[in-house]
């Protein structure tokens, strides 16, 4: 089950890209789409509340702050980031969830057990580009 957080992020979102994705839309202040995106999120908010009271009448239980429901999945993400050097979107996309939801499970559960996030590459990764001279041999045959 999917925590009120992550589902508002999915939401918001799923609401910019729909905006983005309007041609007529798209034209209006960037202030104005995100004032929009808030008000449907107050909405959802409000959508959240009544679902999670039928639930609990129906006898679920709230999980208390700070337990994760959800921990293989996100040691499993971890080593993902950690170990394979996979990026959040990445992620994301191979466990169908919001890379910004992978992130933050992935970051809370690290300093939760003390261990240091690896280091985020900047620039162009080291061999993704030849240089001038390697260029120029390749196309005159001479490797």
């Amino acid at each position: 089950m999917i925590n009120r957080a992550d589902y508002l992020d999915h939401v918001s979102d799923q609401a910019m890209a729909e905006i983005q994705g309007v041609a007529i839309l798209r034209l209006g202040e960037s202030s104005h789409r995100r004032a929009f995106v808030r008000t449907i999120i107050a909405a959802v908010e409000g959508y959240c509340v009544e679902v999670e009271k039928n639930l609990e009448r129906k006898g679920y239980v709230r999980p208390r702050p700070g337990e994760k429901r959800n921990l293989t999945q996100h040691f499993e993400w971890a080593v993902k980031y950690q170990i394979a050097g996979l990026g959040w979107s990445r992620i994301g996309g191979l466990s169908g969830v919001n890379p910004s939801a992978v992130q933050k499970a992935v970051t809370d559960l690290l300093r939760f057990i003390g261990l240091p996030q690896r280091p985020i590459a900047r620039g162009r990764p080291h061999g993704s580009k030849e240089s001038t001279s390697v260029s120029i041999r390749r196309k005159l045959g001479r490797d």
